[in-house]
């Protein structure tokens, strides 16, 4: 009836004669559908009020939901939901490789599994997990999924506040009467409209089975509701909006002829949205293995440099000094940590052992190459040159530096004017870009002097030696034997190339 109405309208709207008269006639054709509909009892066309009958129609509707609109609302339950639905439609073996992708499981081995041989586990189950969603497989799951959102979509439609306009005093407890009254369709109008579109999702010749199976299992066994209930309701409705009673309603309230209900868009692409949620979840946990492994190493090189792990000999860029910006979200001093070990490496080794062996090397040592000397010679020179310039980029973070009070005041005023956040941030910047290039500076010529000392310790075990011609006399004036010395001051400086590059990755 609804549809013919509907074809008969757009036909004579399509018109060029079209005026009020016919709009006019149209809406008579509204009002008669609505007078002959076998829900027509639900809106009085003399008085153009919603009949308590409608009422009462959604009042039953929601006394059978209403166990379940808390459960809809959770987060939690919605993402166990998702990760049931998918797991219900995988064969055993693929079954077996989501529940080891599960975040909890993951989280348990990570803790004790090789880090490598882990990684390469959790790559190659999430490319087998990836093949086993073929086509076929994808529909049917994203099919079932836009049930359930559906469902959800539709438990979680406001049926309380619709339901107070018929009785403002209407309590969802046991023993309550409600007292509804009929209401002007102009008072209820955008809320039928809301509810029509609410509910016309529902595909009753949907798999509900599956779907309440999976409701089921989120809820470790207990039933969501009685699935016959939720049978009988969803016919209820389909009758209901086969009727075109809510569009003649609408219709005849908005005095539109025209008038076409929209419909809520659900979501239907579970399996995409799920993959990319999983593989971002695997992904961090790749990542947080390969930070533990980062951390472990550096603290492994850093012990075996300095003894500890713990490194400070700046003031104004260190770690400490960083939490502030940390705390409040900031990019803050991120190089701080690295810069510190140079700091410390600087003042312990180049300036103590370093300087002297490359004194005996460089100045006392006969070259045969005077290129390689000279190469080793300007590499220590730019380490050499460095404390100056660490000491002075340390101090303008000082309260009588450039940047420490700018960044001091910003700091204290981020909480309040969130402008200071760009700000700091540009500081900062700046500050991180000069501390990377002073450390790529000395790593870069650790890494020329390394390769020195490797190719000075090769010469000096050869017979006849072919790059330096003095081994003997240089031996006399080192305070330790000097072959063991370059060796060690050799795995020492590889030891902070490391450190370097692996702090600063």
């Amino acid at each position: 009836m609804a549809d013919d109405i509907f074809d008969k309208v757009f036909s004579v709207f399509s018109r060029d004669d079209t005026g009020a008269g016919d709009q006019k006639h149209f809406l008579r054709q509204v009002q008669k559908a609505l007078s002959t509909n076998k829900y027509g009892k639900f809106y009085k066309l003399k008085t153009g009020d919603v009949d308590v009958s409608f009422a009462y129609f959604i009042y039953d509707i929601y006394r059978t939901i209403v166990p379940v609109t808390s459960f809809m609302k959770n987060p939690a339950q919605l993402e166990k939901i998702r990760q049931i639905t998918v797991e219900a439609y995988l064969d055993k073996a693929s079954f077996e490789i989501a529940k080891r992708l599960r975040p909890e499981v993951v989280s348990r081995q990570v803790a004790t599994a090789n880090p490598q041989e882990y990684t390469k586990l959790l790559q190659a189950d999430m490319a087998a997990l990836t093949a086993a969603f073929d086509r076929n497989r994808t529909l049917v799951v994203n099919r079932c999924y836009a049930l359930i959102s559906a469902f959800c979509t539709f438990a979680n439609f406001d049926f309380e506040g619709f339901l107070k306009k018929f009785d403002p005093g209407l309590k969802m407890i046991q023993g309550y009467i409600p007292k509804f009254l009929p209401l002007k369709g102009s008072i209820i109008a955008k809320h039928l409209e809301a509810f029509r579109a609410t509910a016309a999702p529902l595909n009753v010749d949907g798999d509900w089975k599956t779907v309440f199976a999976i409701f089921k299992t989120a809820l470790n066994g207990v039933d969501l509701i009685p699935f016959e209930q939720w049978q009988s309701l969803v016919l209820a409705l389909r009758d209901v909006q086969n009727s075109g009673i809510m569009d003649l309603i609408c219709q005849e309230t908005y005095k539109d002829p025209l008038w076409q209900g929209k419909v809520v868009k659900i979501d239907d692409n579970l399996v995409q949205a799920w993959f990319e949620a999983k593989r971002a979840e695997i992904q961090g946990f790749i990542g947080g293995i390969a930070d533990n492994q980062r951390g472990a190493k550096v603290k492994s090189l850093a012990n075996a440099i300095f003894g500890t792990f713990d490194v400070t000999r700046l003031l104004g860029y260190t770690v400490k000094e960083n939490a502030p910006y940390v705390k409040n979200g900031l990019d803050g001093l991120v190089h701080a940590a690295p810069l510190n070990y140079l700091s410390a490496f600087m003042e312990d080794f180049i300036e103590k052992e370093l300087q002297d062996l490359c004194d005996i090397l460089l100045i006392r040592g006969q070259w045969t190459n005077i290129t390689l000397s000279r190469e080793m010679s300007d590499a220590y020179n730019v380490l050499k040159d460095l404390p100056p310039v660490i000491l002075e980029f340390d101090e303008n973070l000082a309260d009588t530096g450039k940047d420490g009070p700018r960044l001091k005041n910003a700091l204290f005023r981020v909480d309040r004017d969130k402008s200071q956040v760009r700000y700091i941030n540009s500081i900062t910047a700046g500050l991180n870009d000069r501390a990377e290039e002073i450390i790529s500076s000395a790593t870069g010529a650790l890494v020329v002097i390394g390769r020195h000392l490797k190719q000075l310790i090769d010469d000096f075990q050869k017979k006849p030696n072919d790059l330096v011609i003095n081994w003997k006399e240089l031996g006399l004036v080192s305070k330790s034997p000097l072959l063991e010395r370059m060796q060690e001051d050799c795995k020492k400086v590889n030891y902070f190339v490391q450190l370097m590059q692996i702090s600063m990755a």
